[in-house]
């Protein structure tokens, strides 16, 4: 375990930099990523497939330090009798009542004994000075770049030499003739003089900003206004020159709750906003000063600064649910003030992995040890570290102020973890059942059920949890008939054995059912039964058919020993579909995820989830299908192909020559990851058929070439669609439509428009579908931070994405607009419906290592590694590791109609990384970078002429 050198950190004013240095640490992470980002800009290899003809991410010109989101504090004005004596016990007193700031005025006498003493008492200072007032007197020339450098040099020397954590800029109304009326001549334009004379104030405070945060380490720089100001708000926080806005309350009663809503709404997305407060007993009543705190805490707003650091001591009655409110507030709003831990959950258990990690948070001005040794923590508090584990019984005991916690953990060395089922189970004669164990790796296992004795197979790591040292063993065993009672197979008993140990475990009971208790089928007359118009006979025969009811349904291999495992090279299957099936279930006990599944093997070679997604009934089905092609259509944003079939059989899609990593290991998960795009052609294999026939008209289109019928090995028909550029392919969906056609429907490259922006392009016309992960009861990983969930930060960074997707005209559909749950299926259905132009998933990843860090993403299809790559490349350099581009087999990614990615934008279990997605400033550049990236991509669609 790591240890900071304590003695270096006594000094009062290096304290209380580890609660503050944050925004300095992520300022430089920015810079040091925009500086990567631009280095790697300019050596990267101009692929083929990957545009060059977008701008570059916009990159900042000056440091920038992100101003805190939630401030707490009061303006102060030191007379020239208090010194800095004084600052410590009002710097205190805002300390003790949850706030975290003090403003004063920069030329207040002994300026850096009073920051100093702010600093010890964990309170921020920002300095207050009027940017216009030149101090050999008069103003300074507000067309005058001189006067820029002089206004922001004077300020950035002050914030230097006081270490002062920001400034706010106060201007005073501008003298007669500032901005001269040649200036006005020259530079004016059409606008009114009083219009210019406003516009090159703005225009003066955030060039005078830049000068101060580039002379200045970066400190961050807000400006003044009057709650009536909304509009020049806008305007000033268009151009990305400050970093808050200071809004005075003038506005009375009651119309202040509507000027503070207003703020809200045009601006409470862009910049921080700190609500200045009058003063109680001078301006205000106390109950109007309530009144007013309250209105604004409806806003959920935490920016809320008072006049006097005396209103920190008001115990004025009117004032009390103002303090119950701000007291209510989460700890982490102005600063973390308590210790915290958030994983393990328990402070008692038992493991089989040799680590565990602890995951927390704690006020970072007070000593956290754990068994005597100080924990390293973030600048702001968080801490992520990972332990070695004896065999028997560890204790962990976390000292904090006069508190201690203690965590019991017994590491237990086993060869078999657990064994699925563990309970007792019902199923069905004829069954092929597969059960599951999780034992080291490496290990020899056998499994017994009755008198049947198998040797499991597997080896695949069986989830993050097990610190990779334990894998996955399956074997499948068939169930016997049981006719009139049902049959006992008795207990799961398995044997593992590794290096001369070995180990015997139980699971739970296998009972067949009697055969009067597996009817599952359907016995409703034909007419209520499969309504398709083509004469199925239903309820005739003794073959069971399978009818998909889902609008879709995935399919999967049928193979030994069973998995569950999805691989992009089975199609799903549209609602309507029939085939003939296995007449029992095929039941899985997945030890990965704990789950039973169980599943119908089809006649055509797939196999199909037996829940939700089909059902049961016996018929005779016809022995042969015809498939004719009767129309090629296309609307500017899908070429679709209409089929008329004979019944509704099975299909294949296949895009080929692809090579993949490692399909079919011998054990652990499937591998296709691509290196690159191969394919020439997509087949579609109609199973059954005898006949393929009909004339697809491709002329003109932006996807395909040319089409032709071929005999596919497995004797079947198969249309043949041949690419305009191999590897250039983007989705597909099918459904039969009212008249029982099968219809296909490929998504067109989106071609973008010239347009004057940062990126040279609009995206009118397109439509992504973004999703922010997680959500509702679904917080996802949690991390240091119970406030920062990922559900929270997956939807603070989507929301942004989409706010700059929607400015350059694309059509942006939200999965979730809330913190609500949505179901996988329900997103995946959404985007079928919607058929975008991509979809993109916003997540933050987790890990049982709290090392683990950096940006990931992934893919499923091989027509989604473009996206996947192009967005890689623009986010990736903004984290300390970029972990590339990989195929896995995430829900949301296996949507078939577009390019579909997942995105993992840093690790919630490791402390800096959390420390820097938490920040605004992290997830402006995220959300600049991503769409960056899907610029790149849609760019790179552009048709060859």
């Amino acid at each position: 375990m790591e240890t900071t050198d304590r003695e270096a950190k006594k000094n009062g004013s290096v304290l209380w930099r580890r609660l503050r240095v944050a925004l300095i640490v992520t300022a430089a992470v920015a810079v040091a990523a925009a500086a990567g980002w631009l280095a790697w800009s300019l050596t990267r290899p101009k692929e083929d497939n990957i545009p060059t003809n977008a701008d570059p991410l916009p990159q900042a010109e000056e440091p920038r330090t992100e101003a805190p989101a939630a401030v707490l504090g009061a303006y102060w004005r030191p007379t020239e009798t208090e010194t800095a004596e004084q600052t410590g016990p009002i710097a205190k007193r805002i300390y003790d009542a949850g706030g975290n700031a003090l403003f004063v005025p920069a030329d207040s006498k002994g300026l850096a004994d009073l920051i100093a003493k702010a600093h010890e008492n964990a309170v921020l200072v920002y300095l207050c000075a009027d940017p216009l007032a030149d101090p050999m007197g008069g103003q300074y020339d507000l067309c005058d770049e001189e006067s820029v450098r002089r206004a922001g040099s004077r300020l950035a020397d002050v914030c230097s030499r006081c270490d002062a954590d920001g400034v706010v800029l106060e201007p005073s109304a501008p003298e007669d003739g500032n901005p001269s009326y040649a200036d006005y001549a020259s530079q004016g334009g059409s606008m009114g003089y009083d219009a210019f004379r406003a516009k090159m104030v703005g225009r003066f405070l955030t060039a005078v900003a830049k000068e101060i945060r580039t002379a200045g380490g970066g400190v961050c720089v807000g400006a003044a206004l009057s709650d009536s100001q909304w509009e020049k708000g806008v305007e000033w926080a268009a151009d990305r020159g400050l970093d808050f806005l200071v809004v005075s309350a003038d506005t009375a009663m009651p119309d202040f709750a509507d000027a503070a809503a207003t703020w809200n709404e045009k601006l409470g997305e862009s910049l921080p906003l700190y609500y200045r407060m009058p003063g109680a007993g001078e301006t205000v009543s106390a109950e109007e000063l309530a009144e007013r705190c309250l209105a604004l805490l409806n806003t959920e707003q935490r920016g809320l600064l008072f006049d006097s650091p005396d209103a920190f001591g008001l115990d004025d009655p009117a004032m009390t649910e103002v303090w119950t409110r701000l007291g209510a507030l989460d700890e982490e709003a102005y600063g973390i003030r308590e210790f915290s831990i958030q994983s393990p959950s328990s402070d008692r258990f038992t493991t089989y992995v040799p680590s565990v990690s602890f995951v927390g948070a704690s006020d970072p001005r007070e000593p956290l040890t754990l068994n005597g040794e100080e924990v390293e923590r973030s600048d702001t508090g968080y801490f992520s570290l990972t332990c070695p584990l004896t065999e028997g019984e560890n204790l962990f005991t976390f000292s904090y102020k006069s508190t201690t916690k203690v965590y019991t953990v017994t590491y237990c060395k086993v060869l078999i973890r657990s064994i699925y089922p563990s309970d007792e189970t019902f199923v069905d004669e004829g069954a092929n059942v597969t059960v599951g164990v999780v034992a080291l790796a490496g290990s020899t296992l056998k499994a017994r059920l009755g008198d049947q004795v198998v040797t499991m197979t597997g080896g695949a790591p069986a989830s993050a949890d097990s610190g990779e040292q334990f894998a996955t063993y399956t074997a499948t065993f068939t169930m016997p008939a049981a006719d009139v009672v049902p049959v006992e197979m008795g207990e799961l008993i398995v044997t593992a054995s590794k290096d001369g140990d070995t180990e015997t475990k139980a699971g739970g009971r296998i009972v067949v059912r009697a055969r009067q208790d597996t009817s599952g089928v359907v016995s409703d007359p034909a007419s209520e039964v499969y309504q398709s118009g083509y004469g199925i006979r239903v309820g005739e025969g003794d073959r069971y058919v399978a009818e998909v009811t889902k609008y879709q349904t995935e399919t999967l291999d049928i193979i030994t020993p069973t998995d569950e495992r999805s691989r992009p090279t089975n199609a799903y299957l549209p609602q309507g579909t029939v085939d003939y099936c296995s007449n029992a279930d095929t039941v899985f006990y997945n030890p990965e995820s704990g789950n039973t599944n169980a599943f119908r093997d089809l006649a055509y070679g797939k196999r199909v989830y037996s829940d939700t997604n089909i059902k049961i009934f016996k018929a005779i089905l016809p022995e042969t299908n015809t498939v004719t092609a009767v129309s090629t259509e296309g609307d500017g944003r899908h070429t679709t192909i209409t089929f008329d079939v004979a019944w509704k059989a099975p299909f294949q899609v296949t895009l080929a020559p692809q090579a993949y990593e490692d399909p079919y290991p011998q054990s652990g998960r499937p591998l296709y990851d691509i290196t690159e795009t191969t394919y020439t052609y997509v087949d579609l294999e109609f199973c059954y058929t005898v006949s393929g026939q009909g004339k697809v008209d491709l002329s003109g289109n932006p996807i395909f070439r040319s089409a032709e019928w071929v005999k596919a090995d497995s004797g079947n028909y198969a249309l043949r669609l041949w690419l305009k550029t191999p590897g250039r392919f983007y989705g597909w969906t099918a459904s039969y439509n009212a008249e029982n056609q099968l219809v296909f429907s490929f998504l067109d490259p989106y071609q973008v428009k010239p347009a004057v922006n940062a990126y040279g392009v609009s995206l009118e016309g397109a439509v992504i579908v973004l999703d922010a992960g997680h959500g509702g009861s679904d917080p996802g990983a949690v991390g240091s931070s119970k406030q920062y969930t990922e559900a929270v930060l997956n939807l603070i960074l989507a929301r942004k994405i989409q706010r700059q997707l929607e400015d350059l005209g694309a059509t942006v559909i939200m999965t979730r607009t809330t913190d609500t749950e949505v179901l996988l299926d329900d997103r995946a259905k959404l985007t079928t419906e919607v058929q975008p132009d991509l979809f993109l998933s916003v997540h933050r990843n987790a890990s049982t290592s709290t090392s683990a860090r950096g940006y990931h993403n992934f893919y499923f299809y091989p027509f989604s590694k473009a996206l996947g790559d192009a967005v890689s490349r623009q986010v990736g350099p903004l984290f300390t590791e970029n972990r590339g581009v990989e195929f896995y087999p995430y829900y949301v990614c296996r949507v078939s109609c577009c390019p579909a990615i997942l995105t993992e934008n840093g690790f919630m279990t490791n402390r800096d990384d959390l420390e820097w997605i938490k920040t605004d400033i992290s997830n402006n550049r995220c959300a600049d970078a991503t769409v960056a990236g899907i610029v790149d991509y849609l760019s790179s669609l552009k048709q060859e002429e």
